[in-house]
């Protein structure tokens, strides 16, 4: 769900308000309630996930860079 932000970075959703989100899941028999993780672990998603982002699109930038100098 936090991917949401990618496209449009006004929409993007901290742990809280994504722990809340599974919790209406669970509210709406989406999901069981065992399948919601902690803030923490959806904290420690978020983390992990922006910073393999940002690397990748650094190790792109690098790669477009040293295509156009050639």
């Amino acid at each position: 769900m936090f991917h949401t932000g990618t496209a449009n970075p006004r929409l993007k959703m901290n742990a809280n308000e994504m722990h809340e989100e599974l919790l209406k899941r669970v509210a709406d028999g989406e999901i069981s309630k065992d399948d919601v993780p902690k803030i923490s672990t959806i904290s420690n998603w978020i983390t992990n996930t922006s910073r393999s982002f940002k690397k990748t699109m650094a190790l792109r930038l690098l790669e477009e860079a040293e295509l156009s100098e050639k």
